[in-house]
């Protein structure tokens, strides 16, 4: 059957969507091809999931290689039934990707004709908006007048403001635009008149400010012929202040000279009295020392010699307590693997005998059912657990 065929079989909706199944429950989704690996999977859970190989020994080392080649050949038959079950529903899937590109692409470009057309449109649109807006910006720009503006360039901008012509050619900013540069206007007109108000203050401010700077200059400059003779008459006193209190430093310096050589020869007579006993202290010290340092080394030696004698006491009991636990800890592990061993004999069993009583559940439907013979409804409940049947199985 060519792709095409198969395309159109899969875009028809299935009459039942849902599979039958024989068994008790909702059947669960599966693969009939991977069902002798989910048997192998169990087989070799059990063979093999709680081994612990001992590899210092050089045979066990052989069998754990051989029991991880066992396993890999297994993986790989699973690998190629993959790839044999998935090749042909790759191919339908890449059909399916291909037409659906080929009719998108098709239906894209039309429509992009047409968004191409609407997009030019659109376009000359915002370019005239856009530009109308820039002439009213170029209205507003005019009245935003910088700090401190003189009468010159208010007058320059108000004749700008004259020159611009509300026409047809604004279109719907047409009324905003007269709007606009009415107001301009006013606004150019008021801070004109206010800027030559301005400018005639502040000649009137710079006179006054220059009559007020002549008078200052007058008063300071009879203020300083009052400091100089001030200061003449001070200069006189304290050169006279001064010399009186020169010779009071002379003798107040002589007075001190005699006092600082007394209290230099007491202080000599003290450090010497001073030393001699510092130096009587220090030999007492430096012999209750040296019988410290004696007394405190033996304390050491002895507390040393005790200390090393509780670690080995402790190291041995340490020693017996770890081998008790590492006892103790591999004849739970023994345990745990024969528990463990018998529990999935147990549940290999049990799976076991559950698949038999299914196959015999549904032989005997189809007996009761169709009025066949058990060795043909025996064929036919293998064949589909085979996956030999599509769109059947059996649920275990």
């Amino acid at each position: 059957m060519s792709q095409q065929a198969d395309y159109a079989r899969l875009a028809q909706p299935a009459p039942d969507e849902k599979q039958s199944a024989i068994g008790h429950n909702q059947p669960p989704p599966s693969v009939p091809e991977f069902e002798p690996f989910v048997e192998q999977l169990a087989e070799l859970r059990t063979k093999y999931g709680d081994v612990e190989y001992d590899l210092t020994d050089p045979a066990v080392e052989r069998r754990a290689r051989s029991d991880r080649h066992a396993i890999g050949r297994v993986i790989a038959a699973l690998d190629r039934t993959h790839q044999r079950v998935k090749a042909p529903l790759l191919d339908q899937t890449r059909f399916l990707d291909s037409e659906r590109k080929r009719i998108k692409d098709a239906m894209l470009e039309i429509q992009s004709r047409i968004k191409d057309q609407i997009a030019v449109k659109e376009q000359r649109e915002k370019d005239r908006i856009a530009a109308l807006n820039a002439r009213m910006a170029e209205i507003d720009q005019l009245g935003d007048l910088p700090f401190g503006a003189g009468t010159t360039v208010i007058a320059e901008r108000l004749e700008r403001a004259g020159a611009i012509v509300v026409d047809e050619s604004w279109g719907e900013r047409q009324e905003d635009a007269g709007v606009a540069k009415e107001m301009l206007r006013a606004r150019l007109e008021s801070a004109l008149a206010e800027a030559r108000r301005q400018e005639r203050m502040r000649a009137e401010h710079e006179r006054l400010r220059a009559e007020h700077e002549r008078l200052r200059a007058e008063a300071e400059e009879r203020e300083r012929e009052e400091v100089r003779a001030r200061a003449e008459a001070e200069q006189a006193a304290r050169e006279e202040r001064l010399r009186q209190e020169a010779a009071e430093k002379a003798r107040r310096e002589a007075a001190e000279a005699a006092e600082r050589e007394r209290q230099e020869a007491e202080d000599r007579a003290r450090r010497e009295r001073e030393e001699a006993a510092a130096k009587i202290e220090a030999e007492r010290q430096a012999k209750a020392d040296a019988e410290r340092a004696a007394r405190e080394a033996e304390e050491r030696r002895q507390a040393e010699a005790a200390a090393s004698a509780r670690r080995e006491q402790e190291a041995a009991e340490r020693a017996a307590r770890e081998e008790r636990q590492r006892i103790e800890r591999e004849r739970r592990e023994a345990e745990d693997q024969q528990r463990k061993a018998a529990e999935a004999e147990e549940k290999r069993k049990a799976r076991q005998q559950y698949r038999r009583q299914v196959h015999t559940a549904a032989r005997d439907a189809l007996v009761a059912e169709l009025g066949l013979e058990p060795a043909a409804a025996a064929k036919i409940v293998t064949a589909i657990k085979d996956g030999r049947i599509a769109h059947l199985q059996v649920v275990y």
